[in-house]
């Protein structure tokens, strides 16, 4: 029991590490004259390797959610209070995406790793951190031809991203 216990502190403290060299290397972007868009996807598809991490070292729900669930209030402390500049959208656009990433990665782990399937999070989490994270950028890069019926900026080129990226996952 205190091995399995000392696993799942090796783990906390290996994916606060990885998390805080992410959101350093973010925010070392953004001082470095990135836009704001370019490290918020940075730091929106590098987190993706957390899993990984999780994967490895967690044996219960509980472990598995303790940093994203302790990241909802981190993140909702610093949208209110805007200390995550490098985390906006360059459009002006104000929103809670950074708790409602957290929010969902909490959820896929408690999920996941409850019912002893965390490949199963993976495949929701990697959806959303490479599949949307790289659809947005592809999207704006090559995305000049909108897709039908999608009156929200959504392009061929990022939604077929999306479809690509999140089928490799």
């Amino acid at each position: 029991m205190m091995g399995d216990v000392m696993e799942n502190l090796i783990g906390l403290g290996v994916s606060l590490a990885y998390v805080l060299a992410v959101l350093g290397a973010s925010s070392l972007a953004a001082r470095r004259g990135a836009s704001s868009e370019a490290t918020r996807k940075l730091a929106h598809i590098a987190l993706g390797g957390w899993w990984l991490i999780a994967a490895r070292f967690f044996d219960s729900p509980l472990w598995a959610a303790a940093l994203p669930a302790a990241f909802i209030l981190v993140n909702a402390f610093a949208y209110r209070r805007q200390k995550l500049s490098f985390m906006g959208r360059d459009d002006g656009e104000d929103t809670p995406g950074t708790v409602y990433y957290a929010v969902s990665l909490t959820t896929l782990a408690l999920f996941s790793f409850g019912i002893g399937a965390p490949y199963m999070g993976a495949l929701g989490f990697f959806c959303m951190a490479f599949g949307d994270g790289l659809a947005a950028v592809l999207g704006r890069r090559f995305g000049s031809r909108p897709l039908p019926g999608a009156g929200d900026g959504k392009s061929l080129a990022g939604s077929a991203a999306m479809l690509g990226v999140s089928f490799v996952s």
